[in-house]
């Protein structure tokens, strides 16, 4: 599956072919090497029977903190 800058999913096939990956894609004619289509961005990928999950990194943000249990779940209590 890919997930293209201009918020389409849709599936293609990556080939692999001395070092060099190709994409195959059902809404252009031409089958182009993967550096000519920056837009497209894989959130997922299946190789070898096995599955990954791709991203992009986001630097140093925060995405979680700790915090006492009476904050997310309050009048429940916690614990003791």
């Amino acid at each position: 599956m890919l997930f293209d800058q201009k918020r389409h999913f849709y599936r293609v096939l990556s080939v692999a072919v001395d070092g060099n990956y190709f994409i195959l894609d059902n809404k252009r004619d031409p089958v182009l090497p993967d550096s000519r289509l920056p837009d497209y961005q894989p959130p997922f990928s299946i190789a070898d029977g096995k599955g990954y999950l791709h991203g992009l990194r986001a630097g140093n943000k925060q995405v979680a903190s700790r915090m006492p249990l009476e904050k997310v779940a309050p009048g429940e209590g916690a614990a003791h």
